[in-house]
């Protein structure tokens, strides 16, 4: 907030012979000295205050600031996670699926009996579903990393709106 004050101070001296008149000026300047000490004052009041107002703008901006950092470092974190997942992914994916069909018939036609047979089913069916959880995994992942991405925009908004009122 800008304040501005105008000086209005006579550039004539006081030329009266009437004592009257003499009193009247006095009193005039006295309260025009007073009015203008108000004035200070409540230029100094103002002053007080915006600086008050600028101090907490910069803690909110420190503030905004840190949680902008946490949210970043958070965001890549995830990322991390989620490339790890997304190469584990893939290198499962290759290697479970590439000729699927010929090596688990295979496996399954190798058993020796039924109870071989069944344990092999069983264990071809853990393999899928543990693959089908890497898939959820991932898609978990990506959402948190798109999450927390957001959060990050936010804050990276936040702090500019507050970089401008500052």
């Amino acid at each position: 907030m800008t304040v501005g004050l105008v000086f209005f101070w006579p550039t004539h001296p006081v030329q009266a012979d009437d004592p009257k008149e003499i009193d009247a000026e006095i009193a005039n300047l006295t309260q025009q000295e007073e009015q203008l000490l108000k004035d200070v004052i409540g230029l100094e009041t103002a002053i007080e205050r915006n600086t008050q107002e600028l101090a907490d703008l910069n803690e909110q901006l420190g503030q905004a600031q840190a949680e902008y950092d946490k949210a970043s470092q958070d965001a890549a974190e995830i990322k991390k996670k989620q490339e790890e997942e997304s190469r584990l992914l893939n290198k499962r994916a290759v290697e479970m699926y590439k000729d699927q069909d010929v090596v688990l018939l295979l496996h399954l036609i190798s058993s020796v009996d039924l109870t071989d047979l069944l344990n092999r089913a069983n264990y071809i069916r853990i393999l899928v579903d543990e693959n089908a959880q890497l898939v959820e995994d991932y898609k978990e992942l990506k959402e948190k990393y798109e999450s927390a991405y957001k959060d990050v925009e936010e804050k990276r908004d936040q702090i500019a709106i507050l970089r401008d009122e500052v």
